[in-house]
């Protein structure tokens, strides 16, 4: 491989002289940008609690979905990963753990103006179902579910700038 002052020379859309990598639309590699959000699909399980702390990890936070094409889009994604197997859900960050049927984000620690729950949802089955996820069985539609249960997950960050950023 040809070197460039000693660092490998890679030959890629988003590497600039072989160490800035422009980050398209604002969002760090593995995350999709929409509108001035960034959000990642997670590939393993965690229980809610878990799930939230790893976004705060990763510098976000579980998904607060605002407005019905905020929706759309991370339900299209949610059955474009898995190709119609409706054995994988996604935690957003919805949950009425502090007081029952007062839901709220738990970043912004405001109420939802905008739902999608499932008919008969919420439902608080075995009254302890505390956290939400996109459910696959049913379009990805908001449905409440026991925050311990093992989902995969959506985070969601600010993006970092518009048109780009370069880091190296």
């Amino acid at each position: 491989m040809p070197t460039n002052f000693g660092r490998p020379q890679i030959d890629h859309p988003h590497i600039k002289r072989g160490k800035e990598i422009l980050l398209d639309e604002g969002c760090r590699h593995g995350w999709m940008h929409f509108r001035d959000r960034c959000y990642m699909f997670s590939t393993e399980e965690e229980s809610w609690t878990n799930a939230e702390f790893r976004c705060r990890v990763f510098g976000g936070h579980l998904a607060e979905i605002q407005d019905a094409e905020t929706n759309r889009f991370l339900q299209e994604n949610a059955r474009l990963r898995h190709a119609n197997d409706n054995n994988y859900n996604y935690f957003i960050g919805l949950t009425d753990e502090a007081a029952l049927d007062e839901w709220e984000w738990v970043q912004s620690a405001t109420k939802p103006n905008f739902t999608n729950w499932g008919d008969n949802q919420p439902d608080h089955q075995g009254n302890d179902e505390h956290c939400v996820f996109l459910y696959a069985n049913d379009h990805y539609r908001w449905h409440d579910v026991d925050c311990d249960d093992h989902d995969l997950f959506i985070c969601e960050e600010e993006e970092m700038n518009t048109g780009g950023n370069i880091i190296g």
